[in-house]
C-alpha cells in the first residue's frame, strides 16, 4: 500500500512540472488527488495549484508564522515559478534558507493533500480499519511536524550554523561510551578528515548520531561498532555499522530519517545477513571566505561573531588601497565593503572592482551608516546592509550573496 511518504516525492515531481503540458503524473497522484486519469495532467496542476490558493492563511496571520512563509514558498516557487535566487530576494531570505523552506512547505502541502485522501476514503467506505489507519499515521506526521518546527526554531536562534563533522562524532562518541563499555562493545572512529561541515544544524545532527550509535551498540553481536565520516559529489556521508544476530527485529529508524529529511539529508539502513550498516548523508557545506574592508574594528570583530560556528571565515583588511592585495592573497568568495574609508573612496572602490576584470564576478556586499543604494547597486553592489544591523540580516546577506554567485556559475557552464 502506498504510504505518505510515496506521495510526498510524487507531489514534488508535479510541482516541478506544475506549468509542463507534456507532464506524465502517476496513479498515485490521480487516486490521492482524486482526479480521472483521462483529464490528464491538467486536472492535476490544477488541483494542486487550488490547494495552494485556498492554504493562503488569513491577512491577520503574524508575519513570523511557520504557515505564512510556507505559503509564500510555495506560491513564489510553484505558481510564479520564480527561481530560488529570486525568491531569497523577494523573501529577505538567504538561498540556504529558501531551499531548506521549500522542503518543510512541501511537506506542509503534503500533509494537507494526504489528509485530505485519507478523509475522504474514512467517509466514503464508512470502514473502521481504514479510520484507524488514519489515526496510527497521525502520530508519525506529528511527529514530522513537530521536528521542522525545533529545526526552524534552532535555524532562527542560530542563523548559518553549520555541523563541523569530527567535533560532532566526537561529542556522541563520548556521550555514548559509557553505554558502550557496559556492554562491552568498542566504538571504533575511523580518522576524519579535519575541515569537514555539513550544512545541517550540529544539534540535529549530533541527536541523529546518538539515537543511531545507541541502537548499534544494543544490537552488536562481535562486539564492535565502526563510525566514519568522508565527503563525496558534495555530500558529507556518515557510515555506522555492525554485526548483528540475522533473525532479530529491525529497529524502527523513523525518527532517524525525518530529521535528516528535514535537514536536508537522508538515512538508508541495510542489513545483508549478519551485517548491519546505516548512511547518513547530508549537504556538504564547504569553507567560505570573506573579505572585510573596514576600519573599524568593533565592527570587525561583531562580523567574526556572526560568523562563528558557520561555514564562513573572516579575513580583514582596514585599508581600501590594499584590498587588490588582499583578493590576490585570500581569493575571497565575497567582499564586505565600507564606504567611508581613511585612505580611499570606497565609491571609488566598488566602482573600481566592479570594472576590474579579475574581480567583476566577486559579489560586494556594502554595509555602511550611508544610505545610497541606488548609486551603491549601480556602481556594482549585489547588496547593501545598513548600519548597524543584526546577526541574522548579515548571515542572510553572506547566504544570498553566495546563492547568486552560484547560480550564475550554473549558468555559464550550461552556456559554455
Amino acid at each position: 500500500m502506498p504510504t505518505s511518504e510515496d506521495f510526498e516525492k510524487e507531489l514534488q515531481e508535479a510541482l516541478s512540472h506544475l506549468h509542463d503540458p507534456d507532464y506524465q503524473p502517476s496513479e498515485l497522484l490521480f487516486d490521492v488527488l482524486g482526479c480521472k486519469p483521462q483529464n490528464g495532467a491538467l486536472a492535476i496542476q490544477s488541483t494542486i495549484t487550488t490547494m495552494i490558493e485556498t492554504l493562503k492563511p488569513a491577512d491577520d496571520t503574524p508575519a513570523a508564522a511557520r504557515i505564512l512563509r510556507s505559503h509564500e514558498i510555495l506560491y513564489n516557487r510553484y505558481i510564479l515559478k520564480l527561481t530560488v535566487e529570486q525568491t531569497a530576494d523577494r523573501m529577505a531570505m538567504g538561498a540556504s534558507s529558501v531551499r531548506r523552506a521549500q522542503r518543510e512547505a512541501r511537506h506542509w502541502l503534503a500533509g494537507h493533500l494526504w489528509q485530505r485522501h485519507r478523509d475522504h476514503l474514512a467517509n466514503e467506505k464508512g470502514s473502521e480499519a481504514e479510520t484507524l489507519d488514519a489515526v496510527e499515521a497521525e502520530p508519525a506526521a506529528n511527529r514530522r511536524s513537530q521536528i521542522e518546527q525545533d529545526l526552524a526554531s534552532l535555524r532562527i536562534q542560530d542563523a548559518g550554523v553549520v555541523a563541523h563533522v569530527e567535533q560532532v562524532v566526537a561529542a556522541a562518541v563520548t556521550l555514548q561510551q559509557v553505554v558502550a563499555q557496559r556492554r562491552g562493545v568498542t566504538l571504533l572512529v575511523s580518522p576524519i578528515q579535519p575541515g569537514l561541515t555539513a550544512a545541517a544544524h550540529p544539534s540535529a545532527l549530533r541527536q541523529v548520531l546518538l539515537m543511531a550509535i545507541g541502537r548499534f551498540i544494543e544490537r552488536a553481536t562481535m562486539g564492535t561498532v565502526d563510525i566514519s565520516a568522508t565527503e563525496s559529489d558534495g555530500q558529507i556521508e556518515l557510515q555506522i555499522s555492525c554485526q548483528v544476530d540475522p533473525g532479530e527485529a529491525p529497529a524502527n529508524w523513523g525518527l532517524v530519517r525525518d530529521i535528516m529529511s528535514a535537514e536536508g539529508g537522508s538515512a538508508q539502513v541495510r542489513q545483508d545477513g549478519a551485517g548491519l550498516t546505516l548512511n547518513l548523508e547530508a549537504p556538504a557545506a564547504g569553507s567560505v571566505t570573506v573579505l572585510v574592508v573596514d576600519d573599524n574594528p568593533d565592527i570587525v570583530y561583531f562580523y567574526q561573531r556572526c560568523i562563528a560556528g558557520t561555514r564562513y571565515r573572516v579575513v580583514h583588511e582596514s585599508r581600501g588601497q590594499r584590498i587588490f592585495a588582499a583578493i590576490a592573497e585570500y581569493a575571497p568568495a565575497v567582499i564586505v565593503l565600507d564606504i567611508m574609508l581613511p585612505d580611499v573612496d570606497g565609491w571609488e572602490l566598488l566602482s573600481n572592482l566592479h570594472n576590474h576584470p579579475t574581480t567583476r564576478s566577486i559579489p560586494v556586499l556594502i554595509c555602511s551608516v550611508v544610505q545610497e543604494d541606488t548609486l551603491a547597486r549601480t556602481l556594482g553592489a549585489t547588496q547593501c546592509l545598513h548600519k548597524p544591523l543584526s546577526h541574522a540580516e548579515f548571515i542572510e546577506a553572506l547566504d544570498r550573496a553566495l546563492g547568486q554567485t552560484e547560480s550564475l556559475g550554473r549558468e555559464a557552464g550550461a552556456r559554455s
